[in-house]
């Protein structure tokens, strides 16, 4: 939970530092957090307007990740899902709902594809480590499978 708290700090502010273009928040969103707040939990998600990148790339690599932090400790498949369920939430409805709606395909891409590429990288991962980890795999185990290298380096 650490990893994945540390890990969503620095993207929101990353987030925070990317011109409105990218973000798509309104203009002076600090103003209204709390407005922001209350009306994510008392309206229905809404289908934003972000980029694909953002929605198909970036969603479903922020998933994979929260999936991998708990799936590279030798958790279940279904402990790692809920895992990505919960942090799904909480960063729709605990830090961007200070911004912005949360959204509908960030709350249904984020999880599925989340949990789809995060067991695809946490089997490839392992299939690497069976013979020890070449040059190659190392640099995309810590691409695509940072916790893995976190939580155990390259053993």
């Amino acid at each position: 939970t650490w990893e994945v708290l540390t890990m969503e700090a620095g993207a929101s502010l990353f987030m925070i530092a990317m011109p409105l273009s990218f973000t798509n928040w309104p203009e002076k969103y600090w103003l209204k957090f709390d407005d922001h707040f209350v009306r994510a939990y008392t309206n229905p998600p809404v289908w934003d307007h972000d980029t694909w990148v953002a929605n198909y790339l970036g969603h479903p690599y922020q998933g994979a990740v929260f999936y991998n932090s708990m799936r590279s400790q030798n958790a279940s498949f279904l402990l790692s899902t809920g895992n990505v369920l919960f942090h799904t939430w909480l960063w729709e409805y605990g830090i961007e709902a200070l911004m912005e709606q949360p959204s509908i395909q960030d709350l249904i891409v984020t999880p599925l594809a989340g949990v789809f590429f995060g067991e695809l990288f946490h089997y490839l991962t392992l299939k690497f480590a069976k013979n020890g980890f070449t040059t190659w795999e190392k640099a995309a185990i810590i691409c695509f499978n940072p916790c893995y290298a976190i939580n155990n380096g390259f053993k």
